[in-house]
């Protein structure tokens, strides 16, 4: 069949067009991102088979607030766009009320460091890796995902946890980030009261006459909300920022665990 010749500049063009926009899909190239080597998580989903989602993300670590997340990408798919989720996300306080009235703590302001983090709290045999000797990168299956009749899937997720040394507390730090795009934060205060009276021999615990207290956290989370038609306020770090992905204002959210969800 012979195309005219007056159609073909127009096929020409959409020929064209199709094959620059197929091409840009398939390479999609990742974001830039302030960070490298081991703080850099790369993480592609499933993490056998071939790529259906994929996380970039930066971490790091700092006295007080203890594990912090700088920018976080997630990709819904091979030829999705990037989309940036995080641009700060961390601890902002944990408050310390005891029940008496006295004292009030607040244990984020006494810039307490982190524990050692080593194969014990973190085995390879469960898909633990130690990173700078502090904070912990695991693997999880996170069970049942969907089915469709004999079609199954199982979700996984990469999860980072640190624990701060807070006098007689460790406040384990946990953030999760799921094959599905969602983020999970997670505090919680461990370990042992203080023994400033000796223990009971007849029980072998300790009989400290501290008052008991509760342990309340709050979070800073600077999420990523893009509006092509309007001008945001950067309250990122002074970092270089990819076009089109400012950042919004950070904002507090309620203690507890917290999910923010690309579906």
């Amino acid at each position: 069949m012979r195309i005219p010749l007056s159609v073909r500049p127009f096929l020409f063009l959409f020929l064209t067009v199709t094959a620059l926009s197929c091409l840009s899909s398939a390479q999609n190239p990742p974001p830039w991102m302030p960070c490298s080597g081991a703080n850099l998580v790369d993480q592609s989903f499933p993490t056998a088979g071939p790529e259906v989602t994929h996380w970039r993300l930066c971490w790091e670590t700092i006295p007080g607030n203890g594990l912090l997340i700088h920018w976080a990408y997630f990709r819904k798919s091979p030829a999705s766009n990037w989309v940036f989720l995080l641009c700060d996300a961390r601890v902002s306080e944990i408050f310390v009320p005891y029940h008496k009235g006295s004292p009030r703590y607040y244990d984020v302001e006494y810039m307490f460091g982190l524990t050692p983090v080593g194969p014990q709290d973190c085995p390879a045999a469960v898909g633990g890796t130690v990173m700078a000797g502090n904070v912990c990168k695991e693997f999880h299956d996170r069970g049942l995902a969907w089915k469709s009749d004999t079609s199954v899937h199982r979700g996984e997720e990469v999860v980072l946890w640190s624990a701060l040394a807070a006098a007689w507390y460790n406040y384990v730090i946990e953030w999760t980030f799921r094959d599905d795009g969602v983020v999970l934060g997670r505090v919680g205060a461990t370990s042992h009261n203080a023994p400033l009276s000796p223990p009971s021999l007849s029980r072998g615990i300790s009989t400290c006459t501290i008052p008991s207290g509760a342990w309340m956290s709050t979070w800073m989370v600077g999420p990523t909300i893009p509006y092509p038609w309007a001008r945001i306020r950067r309250t990122c770090p002074a970092r270089r920022l990819p076009i089109r992905d400012p950042c919004s204002t950070l904002r507090e959210v309620p203690p507890g665990t917290h999910k923010l969800s690309l579906r």
